[in-house]
């Protein structure tokens, strides 16, 4: 069984339009892989390679964020590098009107393994636009707690406040997504079609069932998990 994921925008009708940082995962049956992490101006996951030679600063204003992979206070802006002395960010994957999206590292367990990190930090900086954005950011933790209870749905694995900025910290999903496999692939089967619709909506109908609405199903947030498999 090809292992699934989703990326999508959980969210009660008023919100849909900050949350873009969460994935589902889904199964399929082992036709042609065809999947990876969201591709969407504020959320691409897909990451090449497992060494990551650095460090990145978090600070919006820093203007020399790579920094060794060792360091623990970025050596341009003096920033603490770790956040809550444990995730470490190592390159930027997503950007977008609410924040930005990185890769990084749990330096808290042996595996050392990756994680995402999204940093609100909205363009719009007017101050009752970020009260309500910030309040709607804490809201998006709190819901992906919850549906991430569910065994095809990556897990929120933090959400705090560092040095004056709000982070989400989530598991990393890496594969490739459905558009990036209709490009190489070229148009799918009815038999693939239905695998992936199959593999779909019962994680969709366990969302609706927690009053969530998705908004944004489409190809890009569409993920074949690498490696396969049922489990995480």
């Amino acid at each position: 069984m090809a292992q699934w994921c989703n990326g999508w925008r959980a969210r009660e009708a008023e919100e849909a339009e900050l949350i873009q940082n969460s994935k589902l995962k889904t199964l399929s049956s082992p036709l042609t892989p065809l999947l990876s992490p969201p591709r969407t101006a504020y959320h691409k996951h897909l990451v090449a390679g497992c060494s990551f030679p650095m460090s990145y600063c978090l600070n919006p204003d820093c203007q020399k964020p790579q920094n060794r992979d060792s360091a623990e206070l970025c050596r341009y802006c003096g920033a603490r590098l770790l956040l809550k002395d444990r995730y470490r960010p190592v390159k930027p994957i997503g950007q977008g009107g609410f924040g930005r999206t990185f890769l990084a590292i749990d330096e808290d367990k042996p595996s050392k393994p990756r994680c995402v990190i999204k940093q609100f930090l909205p363009v719009n900086q007017d101050a009752q636009h970020l009260k309500k954005a910030a309040q709607l950011f804490e809201r998006e933790a709190m819901r992906l707690e919850e549906l991430g209870n569910h065994p095809q749905i990556p897990t929120l694995l933090a959400y705090f406040r560092q040095e004056r900025q709000q982070y989400l910290v989530q598991e990393f999903v890496n594969g490739k997504n459905l558009a990036e496999l209709l490009h190489d692939e070229g148009a799918f089967t009815e038999a693939q079609v239905r695998s992936v619709l199959v593999g779909l909506l019962p994680v969709l109908e366990f969302i609706h069932a927690h009053s969530v609405i998705h908004r944004d199903i489409k190809p890009s947030n569409v993920i074949q998990m690498s490696g396969g498999g049922a489990g995480r």
